[in-house]
């Protein structure tokens, strides 16, 4: 009953975080992808990232709302926050100074913090996959 409220509860913590990360980096847009074309890393696919990543945190979200998706939403949640996590430590290994285009809020976190953040959400997204995909096997046997 635990390990399933604490599945339930970090889903609806990611569809938090996702949703509004997502809605903030639509709303300026523009900045957004200004934001993603001065990275050193990924700005030459500023164009593509800019549509993709917002779209993606969507999709996820949807996936993390319903049961039947959920254990698929836990892994793309974190694989999206592992690779956010990476992007974060090699901007910080690099030296740069580029802005946060995570949106809203989470702008105002310094890189350091963010990367604990990000850090805290994967093993959260990997933790609650890990008890997904062990409930779903208990609850359907391999045959």
């Amino acid at each position: 009953m635990i390990k399933k409220a604490f599945v339930r509860g970090t889903s609806l913590l990611l569809v938090v975080l996702f949703l509004y990360a997502s809605l903030s980096k639509l709303s300026d847009y523009g900045k957004f992808r200004t934001n993603i074309a001065e990275s050193p890393f990924i700005g030459r696919f500023a164009g593509v990232l800019a549509w993709f990543i917002p779209a993606a945190e969507i999709y996820i979200s949807i996936m993390l709302l319903f049961a039947v998706t959920r254990l698929n939403g836990l892994y793309a949640s974190f694989v999206l926050m592992l690779a956010f996590s990476v992007y974060i430590a090699l901007l910080l290994g690099s030296g740069s100074e580029v802005p946060c285009e995570c949106g809203g809020i989470l702008n105002e976190m310094s890189w350091e913090t963010h990367l604990v953040f990000n850090c805290v959400f994967t093993a959260l997204s990997g933790s609650a996959a890990l008890l997904e995909r062990r409930r779903l096997r208990q609850v359907r046997p391999a045959a």
